[in-house]
């Protein structure tokens, strides 16, 4: 048995899975649904796909990001902004549909966007809007935050929340002081050898 260790090289790549066609800007959640909201709404548990788009809202590739239950889909801003980041996206529009029909935004929901809203300010990929979808009475709908000027209570929601105080939480002070104590007692050790000394053997810290 080989116990040697060993670093795997890796490397990332965005894979095409299936065309978009159209290269209409988005500058309507109509625009948006037209584009994949039919794909995203028969599905049968909650889906979330995301859409990166151009600095002029032109759609660059649409990533479905979670599949979740029939009421329920986990959504991490890092999976989102990992096909972001990888298709050079200025922006970027969430889509996810309610299987049952009822198009009503769920306090997770709102949660989700004041994430996305916040993380999207950081990475300078702004979050132009979230679509929900879904069929009423057999008829694709659907429902814009954007649209029911709702980003605010989404920020308000996402404040609130606990997923809030972990995006604010910082690493603890008693482990920064510590660190910093062990570094230092390193780095005098070093200081307090000789040339040759320290171009010699080994010592062990």
């Amino acid at each position: 048995m080989n116990d040697k260790f060993s670093l795997d090289m890796v490397s990332i790549r965005l894979i095409t899975d299936k065309k978009l066609y159209s290269d209409t800007a988005l500058t309507s959640p109509e625009k948006a649904v037209s584009l994949i909201g039919q794909e995203i709404a028969s599905f049968d548990r909650e889906a979330v796909a995301i859409i990166n788009c151009s600095n002029a809202l032109k759609p660059i590739n649409a990533h479905i990001v979670s599949i979740g239950s029939i009421n329920e889909s986990i959504v991490s801003p890092r999976e989102v902004f990992k096909a972001a980041i990888l298709s050079n996206a200025a922006a970027f529009l969430i889509m996810h549909n309610h299987p049952s029909g009822v198009l009503k935004p769920s306090q997770q929901d709102y949660i989700i966007t004041g994430n996305l809203l916040y993380a999207g300010e950081l990475m300078s990929i702004h979050l132009v809007d979230h679509i929900i979808v879904g069929y009423n009475n057999g008829k694709l709908d659907f429902h814009s935050f954007k649209e029911h000027d709702e980003f605010n209570i989404a920020e308000d929601a996402f404040k609130k929340s606990n997923s809030f105080t972990n995006f604010l939480s910082v690493p603890s002070q008693n482990n920064i002081v510590k660190a910093s104590k062990n570094l230092s007692e390193v780095l005098s050790k070093y200081k307090s050898k000789e040339p040759h000394q320290a171009s010699g053997k080994k010592e062990h810290i």
